[in-house]
């Protein structure tokens, strides 16, 4: 900074004064690694400190804490981090904030990880391992990414420059800069409620909140809703045709009134989204709105008056906007309402918004991908509350009468009051990690999905009411999920769930629309998009009543034998192929009992599906482990390390897996710690002995389908003529 205002200095003098001098040369800056500097040495994998001594050629001599020596590469070393302690508070968040890269104290060396969390003194710090502890400030420092980071952290923390290496000239003192103006973008935080999440004494129970006036039923056979094709503005014309999709239905939750979202995109062609109001219910269409340049809407208020949108295409975007698109005699359409930056840090990744959600016209949810939950008063710019989810929220869970949001913890699903933050309710049992939640529309249950497997919640008792497993989609979380009504759901816009019978039941097709299917549930309908076979083709939004009368006569007369690989009531043989001392086996042998029993089986010797518990040997592998806490510098040990593999599976009769679940047992990462009078030999030996933990309490399937090539039990095609016949399958 000190060279650019100098070089600035250098263009304006000669205009402002009457005689000017010849500008010094620029000094060349100095290097952060010469010698005398302190810096941080690889070994293997962790961080040690170091002093340079000095440099030829392309190798560095350091020397140790612990005044041993060294030769490193530049790739091998970094400058030191800033101790926590010493960054000043208005400086903690962008350094010490959820997300940010440090690095923590383990003995002489230094280990890097993430902060979860921060309080005052100490921080929650997730190592290279994935373990999660708490970590005082004294033993955290910031980690380096690029030469010459860490003085403009030491300067901001400390308002005064950084030292100059032993051996280099120090640099010129310069006046204080002024202190950087807040972020105008930013919502004011410091009023917000901060909701704390921690397990009850007793049962915390919400009650059920459905729409305060229910969306009535469309007619039984509502006429296609038309779509008229992209506007010929900004350049997306008939040219553009090719590249112009629509690719999305936006609907609030307990609402008819949705967004038809059409985008234009592809190689030198400019991104433009435009929507439409559509009401399901009269079937009548807006005129189209065009979206501000670069922006993607990603949520519409209930009453279809404002949209919230973020910049297109862009994963890691931190800034959104809310628009009017209410019509209104003399206004422009849409209207800027206001311009937003959620989080704080920048361009950060923890910053960035992983999904937003408007409550109502002026109010909204945000999360972030340092799962951070917010919600915010958008006219006024202020934060009303905020949480920490237990992990990433790729789409909020809004109610139907829209006063409740779920909320994924490590300790279940909390519900809370979407304007107080006021927690209503918890829902036992997690859900699965990233997962989609939708809320069923009586308000009465919570559906979740993640890679495959579907959780389903009654909201009045709290109690997990089905959890079972369908083969994944695509997307972040293997599959959306969409409520058909309230007994059924869609997933991935293709296959029709049956929640009594916990299985996929039909699938669905969509020979006459481009690119991926476009759905909605809405007024009692399924909506989908078909469309025409033309250069410009016209769209329509078809409507028909799921489940169709084929699927609800074939599922009453289904039984479980004829359906189910694995259901309660059924025997099951107990088979335990392990080598260990009889009290492991004994503990294993009760464990998967008890499991068996909890999902309602019953435990027969000779049944001919068995449930079987075996171990094999692991892939060998060379292992380089150092030990510590002695004199002199680390030295490495080379071992080597045989894992154990554990599966437990459900077989037939004649050998064929049903089902089945691994795990890795003697595996060695980390940290080993030998006994007295042990050799490295014989610590790794003892670390590798398998351990059978993974049979003690195992959760096994309740009901398990018989595997079919595909899921469901027939077929149906959803084209501009509405539902095709079906074609039901055999296998």
């Amino acid at each position: 900074m000190a060279v650019l205002r100098y070089l600035l200095a250098i263009l304006i003098l000669p205009a402002l004064a009457l005689t000017t001098a010849a500008a010094p040369p620029t000094q060349p800056a100095p290097d952060p690694y010469a010698p005398g500097a302190e810096i941080e040495a690889l070994w293997g994998r962790s961080w040690y400190d170091a002093t340079v001594v000095k440099t030829e050629g392309g190798k560095t001599t350091i020397t140790y804490s612990d005044n041993t020596t060294g030769d490193v590469t530049k790739a091998e070393m970094r400058l030191r981090g800033v101790p926590a302690s010493q960054i000043a508070p208005d400086k903690q968040v962008q350094y010490l904030g959820a997300g940010a890269k440090v690095e923590t104290a383990s003995g002489p060396w230094w280990s890097d990880g993430v902060i979860v969390k921060r309080e005052a003194k100490r921080a929650q710090v997730r190592d290279e391992h994935g373990i999660v502890k708490w970590v005082d400030f004294d033993k955290i420092r910031t980690r380096e990414v690029a030469p010459g980071g860490k003085g403009t952290i030491a300067a901001a923390a400390n308002n005064t420059p950084p030292a100059a290496p032993a051996g280099t000239a120090a640099p010129t003192a310069t006046a204080p800069t002024t202190p950087t103006a807040p972020n105008p973008l930013a919502p004011d935080a410091p009023a917000a409620r901060t909701i704390a999440f921690a397990k009850p004494p007793g049962d915390w129970i919400a009650a059920a909140d459905p729409a305060t006036k229910p969306v009535r039923p469309a007619p039984a056979n509502p006429a296609p809703i038309f779509l008229p094709p992209m506007a010929a503005t900004l350049g997306a014309g008939r040219a553009n045709a090719v590249w112009q999709r629509i690719t999305d239905v936006l609907l609030p939750t307990g609402s008819a009134l949705g967004l038809v979202i059409h985008t234009q995109q592809g190689p030198n062609v400019p991104y433009i989204a435009q929507v439409e109001r559509v009401d399901f219910l009269s079937g009548t269409v807006s005129q189209a709105i065009a979206m501000p340049d670069g922006f993607a809407p990603i949520d519409v208020s209930p009453d279809g008056r404002r949209v919230l949108l973020r910049k297109a295409g862009n994963q890691e975007a931190v800034l959104t906007q809310l628009i009017s698109i209410e019509t209104k005699p003399g206004l422009p359409l849409p209207a800027k309402i206001k311009d937003l930056q959620p989080f704080p840090g920048g361009d950060s990744r923890a910053a960035a918004i992983s999904a937003a959600a408007l409550i109502d016209a002026d109010h909204a949810l945000f999360a972030s991908g340092g799962n951070d939950v917010i919600m915010v008063d958008v006219p006024q710019q202020r934060v009303v509350w905020s949480t920490k989810a237990g992990g990433r929220i790729e789409r909020f869970a809004i109610s139907p009468g829209r006063a409740q949001v779920a909320i994924p913890t490590d300790l279940g699903v909390f519900l809370l009051d979407t304007q107080t933050g006021n927690i209503l309710g918890l829902l036992e049992g997690r859900a699965p990690g990233s997962s989609v939640m939708s809320f069923s529309p009586d308000g009465k249950r919570l559906a979740a999905t993640a890679h495959g497997r579907i959780s389903v919640w009654d909201i009045d008792t709290s109690k997990q009411w089905r959890n079972f497993e369908v083969r994944a989609a695509g997307g972040a979380a293997g599959g959306d999920v969409d409520w058909i009504n309230n007994d059924y759901l869609m997933f991935a816009n293709t296959r029709l769930i049956d929640l009594e019978r916990r299985l996929v039941v039909w699938s669905y097709q969509y020979p006459d629309t481009r690119g991926q299917p476009v759905t909605a549930s809405a007024a009692g309908r399924f909506w989908y998009l078909a469309s025409e076979k033309a250069k410009v083709p016209r769209r329509q939004l078809v409507a028909i009543t799921l489940p169709q009368e084929e699927v609800k006569l074939m599922t009453a007369t289904m039984k479980p034998q004829n359906i189910y690989a694995l259901y309660p009531g059924m025997k099951v043989s107990l088979s335990v192929n392990l080598s260990g001392d009889p009290d492991q086996l004994d503990k294993v042998t009760t464990g998967l009992t008890t499991a068996l029993q909890r999902a309602g089986m019953v435990v027969a010797d000779g049944a001919p599906v068995r449930l079987e518990a075996s171990s094999s040997p692991g892939e060998s592998k060379q292992m380089r482990l150092r030990p510590f806490g002695g004199i002199g510098p680390p030295r490495e040990e080379a071992v080597t390390v045989t894992p154990t593999k554990l599966r437990l599976a459900f077989l037939t009769a004649d050998g064929k897996t049903i089902w089945e679940a691994k795990s890795i047992t003697g595996d060695v990462f980390g940290m080993i710690t030998a006994k007295q009078g042990q050799t490295l030999e014989q610590a790794v030996a003892d670390a590798q002995k398998p351990k059978f933990d993974f049979f003690h309490n195992p959760t096994l399937p309740d009901y398990l389908p018989l595997p079919r090539e595909k899921e469901g039990f027939g077929e149906s095609a959803l084209t501009l003529k509405g539902l095709q016949p079906p074609v039901v399958k055999t296998n």
